[in-house]
This record gives structure tokens, sequence and C-alpha cells, in this order.
């Protein structure tokens, strides 16, 4: 066992939960981020570039929103684990539920849109938890005895995760054109191939796979993601399809619909900034500077 598998389970054990006990670990994990202020330099320099209409001032207040809201979200997600029955209560508003109601009448599949936002770890699990048949596609952390942890903790709430990758693309689209609901979190950077975009006034790349792998299956792609009210309470946006799946698959396709959803999460992040993941190199890779590392 890892220390970080040990430590985390001694934190939720002791200290997850949401009463005064939550609040404590909030504390501590506030205290962490004010001692090592993870990636600070790097944060500070992106929201400039990306919101150059605000000042130094705005910057580090949102900084602080940044580390409070992660602080939360490790409360939240852990103290879930320790009671799945959270999930249902901790979300207050669903904007759009017509939408997947619909899917489900249907017996039909799509593949989901979303970023790193909000608490993605408790968004993903309400749905299973409410017959809506979710699946998301994740990458393993570095750590395998952590990843395993976190396997684990998603299990518990309810979550079957798929593991991202060539070998399972072919699996994704089986699972969506038999009605499944497939999650993609799409926000990071997706290397010097992939489609060239503008994210938050940088140019960048974004990953086709969504948009393309809409169109292999012939089934829409819709955006969702959480949007946190306070602690432990939270509100679930479903937007409109960016395609239905049926416009046919071609480069210029896959293209279009990539920028489309690049726009869509572009327009995530500005709603609430400190919402979102700032601390992985989303621009590493410049579409017009080839071979120029970015970031």
């Amino acid at each position: 066992m890892s220390i970080a598998v040990a430590a985390t389970e001694f934190l939720r054990r002791s200290l997850a939960h949401p009463d005064w006990r939550g609040k404590i670990l909030y504390g501590l994990l506030r205290s962490i981020f004010a001692i090592v202020p993870i990636r600070r330099r790097l944060v500070l320099d992106a929201l400039e570039k990306a919101f150059p209409e605000h000042d130094e001032a705005w910057r580090k207040q949102t900084l602080k929103g940044i580390y409070r809201h992660y602080s939360w979200m490790i409360v939240e997600f852990l103290a879930a684990v320790n009671d799945p029955s959270l999930i249902e209560r901790m979300f207050v508003e669903i904007e759009g539920r017509e939408i997947i109601d619909r899917l489900k009448a249907e017996n039909k599949g799509c593949f989901i849109l979303s970023g790193h936002f909000g608490n993605w770890e408790v968004t993903g699990p309400w749905f299973p938890r409410h017959g809506y048949p979710m699946e998301p596609a994740a990458r393993d952390a570095d750590d395998q005895s952590f990843a395993a942890l976190i396997e684990r903790y998603r299990a518990h709430l309810g979550e079957h995760t798929l593991r991202k990758g060539a070998m399972n693309v072919r699996g994704m689209v089986r699972d969506a054109q038999s009605g499944k609901w497939i999650g993609l979190i799409a926000d990071q950077d997706a290397g010097p191939n992939a489609v060239p975009v503008t994210f938050l006034n940088r140019r960048t790349t974004m990953v086709e796979g969504p948009a393309a792998l809409s169109l292999t299956a012939k089934v829409p792609l819709i955006t969702i993601y959480g949007v946190r009210l306070g602690p432990f309470r939270h509100k679930i946006r479903i937007l409109p399809a960016i395609c239905d799946g049926t416009e046919g698959r071609s480069k210029e396709n896959i293209a279009e619909y990539t920028r489309r959803a690049n726009a869509v999460l572009e327009d995530m992040v500005r709603l609430a900034p400190e919402q979102w993941f700032w601390f992985h190199r989303r621009w590493k890779n410049d579409p017009d500077r080839p071979g120029v590392k970015a970031q």
C-alpha cells in the first residue's frame, strides 16, 4: 500500500463526512494548498491569458477559489464513498433532464462530452444511480495502487469505468450503438496532430475522439457537466446535442464538430473559472508552431 493510498483511506474514514468533520478536512486541505500552492505561477499565467480583461487581484482571488473548490471536491468525493446516498442529496437542480429522458425512453446510446469541471467525481455516479446507462472512459493515474483505489471508490458509487485507448474504440462504438452512454473528458492537451483550435484565447489542439466516435457510431454527442453551487450542493447541466451522429463521418465533419465541442468546453470554463482544473498543461502544443512546446 502506497503512502498516498494509506493517507487517503485514513482521511476518508476519519474525517470525510458532511458535518463538522468534513469542515476540518476541508481546512486541512486548504492549509496544504496554502503551504504548497500547486502550480501557482502556471495557473496565474493561464488566467492572465484567458481573461485579459481582469486584473491581478481578480486572478489571485480566482486562484484562491480554485484551491477552495478542489478542497471541497476531495471532501465530497470521499464523503460520498462513505455514504453513496449523498449523491442524490448533493444535486439540487438538473438542467436539461428532458434531453436524457428522451434518449433513455428511445433506448438510444450516445457519447457524452465533459471536462474536468465542477466535481466530476460525484457528477458521474449520479447517472447510473438514477437508471441512466452512463459509463465513463478514463485513463489510470500514474500511481497504480492509487489508481486501483480510485477505481474501487468509483465502483462503490455505481460507476463502471472504461479504459481509454485505441484498443477500446471498437468496444465503445458497439456499446453506444447498443444503447449505452459513454462519457468522455476531453479538455486536456491533445498532442500535435489533433484538430487545431483556439481555447481561452490561445492556440492549441482538441482531441477529435468525441466527434469521431459519435459520427462513427451514428449516435448523438451531448454535453454534460456539474456546477458547484456550494459545499455539498451542485447542479447538473445537460446541453442539446453538438451533433446527432447522422451527418456522416468525414475528415471535414470531424474537424467541424470538434471545433464546436471545443467552443462548448470553453463556455463551460467561462461559466465558473474557479471550477476548472487549471493545473494540467492544456496548451503544450501550438498548431501554428509545430514542434515548439508552448507551455
